[in-house]
């Protein structure tokens, strides 16, 4: 049995998170009715701000973008300020969906969804798809917008709670999306997402992440330890793997459904894992505003 210690302790707990939940949600509420989002000269400001006073992402990042776009210091700090102005409106954006302060309304006038005849016709097998992404632009928001237009989907994420009074499973129900939160036990994970195929629908993997069991590949020719999960499970499987990033410009977001891979059966899973990294380097040169260039460390 608890001691009166420990139920002392989860109640004090209990009621500092209940506190936290309800100051976000006053705060983002205020943010969200402000119509701060729309307030570029402030997004400006917090920008130059994280410019400023965040040394360290600052300067990560700046290398980062040399290196991979191969580009001089002035136009690196310009991708730089720019993909600060991105993140910070896609963010708020996030924390507007998580409290549920976005309506469905927002997804019809402001996500534009490219590629859907491919999509369609991959489902058109009912053997599911496997769907890779990355750290670009609001993925968040784009799982959701194919969810709102028909699509069955799921995504692999690592929950977290008492964000706004929400987790970020509760909002993936509420939009029909199927969460699948990982854990560590990665059997269970595999069950699901194999059971989520078999429904026939699109399980989203972002790949330019670390995870248990790493293999490395290359982007941006960096050498980098990325999870395997996506290539493991298509090769199992025999399931299509199709890249469906999104990107944010002119105060839209632009969904975009790639071709199918053209994976090898016989090829290695580190091969294959390289062919699907490779079109996240591709589509960050096409949008290099919208990936987050702090996330890797380039030498």
């Amino acid at each position: 049995m608890e001691t009166n210690e420990a139920i002392n302790k989860q109640d004090a707990s209990y009621y500092k998170n209940l506190f936290t939940v309800k100051f976000l949600r006053i705060l983002i509420s205020f943010l969200y009715y402000s119509r701060i989002i729309h307030n570029k000269a402030m997004i400006n400001l917090i920008a130059r701000l994280m410019f400023i006073f965040g040394k360290k992402d600052r300067n990560k990042s700046l290398r980062n973008i040399t290196i991979a776009l191969e580009v001089d210091e002035d136009e690196a700090k310009t991708i730089y300020m720019e993909s600060l102005k991105n993140a910070i409106e896609n963010f708020l954006i996030f924390t507007y969906i998580m409290t549920g302060l976005i309506k469905n309304e927002y997804f019809k006038h402001n996500v534009i969804i490219n590629g859907k005849e491919t999509l369609d016709n991959v489902l058109k097998g009912g053997n599911g798809v496997i769907a890779v992404s990355g750290h670009i632009g609001n993925f968040p928001l784009m799982v959701l917008a194919l969810s709102l237009s028909g699509y069955p989907v799921a995504v692999i994420f690592k929950e977290f709670k008492y964000f706004g009074g929400n987790t970020y499973a509760d909002e993936m129900k509420r939009y029909n999306v199927e969460p699948i939160a990982y854990k560590n036990n990665d059997i269970d994970v595999t069950k699901k997402i194999i059971t989520a195929l078999k429904k026939g629908k699109i399980v989203f993997f972002i790949i330019d992440q670390r995870g248990n069991n790493y293999i490395k590949v290359k982007l941006f020719d960096q050498e980098l330890p990325v999870f395997p999960g996506a290539a493991v499970l298509a090769k199992r499987k025999k399931v299509d793997v199709i890249p469906i990033f999104t990107h944010y410009t002119g105060g839209k977001h632009y969904v975009d459904i790639l071709e199918p891979l053209d994976l090898k059966r016989n090829a290695s899973i580190e091969e294959n894992m390289q062919t699907m990294i490779s079109t996240i380097e591709k589509y960050v040169k096409e949008h290099p505003t919208n990936w987050l260039w702090f996330y890797y460390n380039f030498s």
